[in-house]
């Protein structure tokens, strides 16, 4: 048989698969829905954190601290992690050394109008025996305070100095009760001392997108079971007379990784144009371009096929073959990501993800997303479809040596 006529009808009957294949990716991408929904709501349940309480006491009783203390527990920055007990100096000290308080704060008696003269009482601060995150947290608040407080006795005094040459004394009168009014503010409220980040387990792809990649690359591999159906069709006997034809092992299996190249790269094409049309209705925007679609697409198709051709050459039954190709697809994607974001998984699985081509093919289907081509992962990838392209021809040829034994013992 003609080399190029066996590649036509292997491509045609391949490609008249591709209703069944379509069926199957929206099947598969239905499951993959259901997942990312349960693991979107896993990954970011939100439980308000229980709040630690700071005792705070003040043995001054200016009008401005007054108002400073107040204001305190209504600050974003405190309130998000702590509650704030105004008590009294002794008690303040005992709920920190009986652990009641993660921290007790005196301010003493006239400590306010002390700034401008250069006195410096200082505010006592007990820390619990407690040791958590929150206590590191609150640990640096005091450093914060402790400097801000240094800049603005620094501010104070240069005031000073600079009215004083000028003997405008009145005037610097009105410029430290402003600087007061403004630096104890800062420093005791601390408003900018935290800014809000959200982060993200799915990295630089908000968790749609991540699923969707995630997606296309299980739908690829999966759908290998419908080609397996069709090539575990043909008898052994047909494949015998083949190799009789100078089409052999090599090319028989070349034959097979290149329509089902095809056959994907047809269904990913259809995927992306669908996925086009619907991504205003699913409230996702991002920007596809032509070339790293192409590239990308190409490379997860390769791959994938490669995978599902050695699948196929693994297992002489189909059943087998599916239950490998099925196994090693949900097994490997699980321990890549797909599934459960690797932020989220044991180091085990993250150090094993590394060696794993879903690993890789994850990121590439990312990056049609992000309009990147990445190289390191290009490069990765061929050296797998290479990898299993190999794999696959040598299990061809040791499936074909077998029965071609068997007819020379007969024919003996």
């Amino acid at each position: 048989m003609n080399k190029l006529i066996y590649f036509k009808l292997e491509l045609k009957r391949n490609i008249k698969l591709l209703p069944y294949l379509l069926i199957g990716a929206a099947a598969i991408s239905a499951i993959m829905g259901v997942i990312a929904f349960c693991s979107s709501k896993i990954m970011y349940y939100h439980k308000p954190p229980e709040k630690a309480t700071i005792a705070l006491a003040t043995d001054d009783k200016s009008q401005l601290v007054s108002l400073v203390i107040s204001s305190l527990s209504k600050n974003e920055s405190i309130s998000t992690l702590f509650q704030v007990k105004q008590t009294d100096s002794i008690t303040a000290r005992k709920m920190a050394i009986s652990d009641k308080a993660i921290i007790g704060i005196i301010v003493p008696k006239d400590f306010f109008s002390s700034l401008s003269k250069g006195i410096n009482p200082p505010i006592k601060i007990y820390f619990s025996s407690v040791t958590s995150i929150k206590t590191m947290i609150v640990t640096q608040l005091t450093v914060a305070l402790q400097n801000a407080l240094r800049a603005a006795e620094a501010g104070i005094y240069t005031n000073y100095d600079f009215y004083a040459s000028y003997k405008e004394y009145e005037a610097e009168r009105v410029a430290n009760e402003k600087l007061d009014e403004d630096y104890l503010s800062e420093a005791l409220l601390h408003k900018k001392t935290f800014h809000k980040v959200r982060l993200s387990a799915t990295g630089s792809l908000d968790l749609k997108t991540y699923y969707i990649a995630s997606g296309i690359m299980v739908v690829l591999l999966l759908l290998g079971c419908i080609f397996i159906l069709r090539a575990k069709n043909v008898d052994t006997i047909v494949l015998l007379k083949l190799k009789q034809n100078k089409i052999g092992a090599a090319l028989q299996a070349l034959i097979r990784t290149t329509c089902i190249f095809i056959t994907s790269f047809l269904v990913f094409g259809i995927g992306i144009i669908a996925f086009c049309f619907i991504k205003k209705q699913i409230a996702i925007h991002v920007s596809l371009t032509l070339r790293s679609t192409l590239i990308n697409g190409a490379l997860l198709c390769l791959c994938c096929s490669a995978i599902i051709s050695f699948s196929c050459s693994m297992m002489s039954h189909r059943l087998s073959a599916i239950l490998f190709l099925f196994t090693f697809t949900i097994g490997c994607a699980f321990v890549s990501g797909a599934f459960l974001p690797t932020i989220l998984l044991p180091d085990t699985f993250n150090r094993l993800a590394k060696f794993l081509p879903t690993t890789y093919l994850l990121k590439t289907a990312g990056c049609i997303f992000k309009g990147d081509i990445v190289k390191k992962n290009s490069l990765i990838l061929f050296y797998y479809y290479v990898g299993f392209a190999m794999a696959d021809l040598i299990l061809t040829n040791h499936a074909l040596l077998g029965p071609l034994k068997s007819t020379r013992r007969d024919d003996a």
